[in-house]
């Protein structure tokens, strides 16, 4: 599926909706993009998914992991579109059994790219980025399907994380 096709389904299942929100950041916006509606369609979730694995495949990688918890089902189909592992990531380690956060096989030195649905400020990007950095994995690189281009990119650069993206909100809004 094209871009222009894929905003389009975005506003056909209300993902990209307008009124008067608070983000996560505590930001206002008059737009809000909720991909958690989005990827509970199949087709959609399928295109969101190559739109991903295709940006991601100029960087070199040994895993793919979602940030929690939208992304998950994304970073999985570019698990599977790519053939490369995953780690999940949870947002709080068990209390029992491994104890763990990070949650795959994997060793000191390796590397990660880490996927993200919607960026806005890069917060909850860079917990799941400390956390896999804490566990000896090198990540450098992050791919989000849609960046609102509100201060992350820069955020993220100064912790040396390069941010790709498949969509901007200015082109969303643009294809309206």
């Amino acid at each position: 599926m094209e871009h222009g096709s894929l905003i389009q389904e975005l506003f056909r299942v209300e993902a990209v909706k307008f009124g008067d929100f608070t983000l996560k950041s505590g930001q206002k916006s008059s737009v809000y993009a909720d991909l958690r509606t989005a990827i509970t369609f199949p087709d959609i979730l399928q295109a969101m998914g190559s739109a991903l694995a295709e940006r991601i495949a100029g960087i070199e990688h040994d895993f793919v992991c979602g940030v929690p918890y939208t992304a998950w089902p994304l970073a999985t189909c570019v698990a599977l579109l790519t053939r490369k592992a995953m780690l999940l990531r949870r947002k709080e380690a068990k209390t029992y059994g491994t104890r763990t956060s990070i949650h795959g096989v994997f060793k000191q030195g390796q590397t990660c790219v880490l996927i993200e649905d919607v960026v806005t400020t890069g917060s909850s990007i860079l917990e799941t980025f400390t956390d896999l950095q804490d566990s000896g994995l090198v990540v450098s690189d992050v791919v989000a399907f849609l960046d609102r281009e509100q201060g992350a990119r820069e955020t993220l650069a100064r912790y040396g994380l390069k941010l790709h993206s498949v969509l901007t909100m200015q082109e969303v809004l643009n294809a309206q």
